[in-house]
């Protein structure tokens, strides 16, 4: 798939509970990192999310970002551009969190 695909679009050290989906703003240019953390789901029962912590997410980036900010809290989140990918981290992931990466205009 990489061979085709080319690099990967994101990479992150969450665990493979957490299901992370990409997408884009059609009218602002911002790519929505949407995060659902999966840990209480367990066959057909489900838990509580189990909380996670400080883990780190890189998004190849299609333009230079200008800012992040968390749907859940408004709040910028500190990053760092490099080698075609945004880096940043999320403080905490409980059952859903959203990352708006800012385009420049």
């Amino acid at each position: 798939v990489r061979t085709v695909a080319g690099p990967d679009q994101v990479t992150t050290d969450l665990p493979p509970q957490v299901e992370v989906t990409i997408d884009r703003h059609a009218a602002s240019g911002a790519t929505l990192v949407h995060f659902v953390n999966g840990s209480g789901h367990q066959d057909r029962s489900y838990f509580d999310p189990i909380p996670m912590f400080g883990h780190v997410i890189a998004v190849r980036a299609v333009a230079p970002v200008t800012r992040i900010t968390l749907g859940s809290t408004g709040s910028d989140v500190p990053f760092v551009q490099e080698g075609g990918y945004v880096r940043f981290s999320l403080a905490r992931l409980d059952q859903l969190e959203l990352a708006i990466l800012h385009a420049q205009e």
